[in-house]
């Protein structure tokens, strides 16, 4: 069976799927009782729903801060991650850092 994908919405929203919607970010994969149990333990959950937000993500002021804020929380939560035996895709995030930080610089 495919791996299943954690990825995250601009809103902070995090999401599993078995593919990676255009324009959701990539976050990690692997098997699916795995990768949701450790997700659901590193995220941040909405206070009246189910919820689960990367921390610090809807509070981003900009493009630049949400991006930073990602990948800060990818890189707290990667080695327990790998420890479990998910595929992390940090490289994924920062290849679209690039487009995100030129946006934010032009509205400066």
């Amino acid at each position: 069976m495919a791996d299943l994908h954690a990825y995250c919405w601009a809103s902070g929203e995090i999401e599993f799927g078995y593919t990676v919607p255009e324009g959701a970010l990539n976050i990690a994969s692997g098997p699916e009782l795995v990768l949701k149990r450790e997700i659901e333990v590193k995220a941040r959950h909405a206070y009246h729903s189910d919820v689960l937000l990367v921390p610090g993500l809807p509070e981003a002021i900009g493009d630049l801060d949400a991006v930073m804020a990602l990948i800060a929380w990818v890189e707290w939560a990667k080695p327990s991650w790998e420890r479990a035996g998910l595929t992390v895709s940090r490289d994924d995030n920062v290849r679209h850092a690039p487009k995100v930080v030129d946006r934010e610089r032009e509205g400066l």
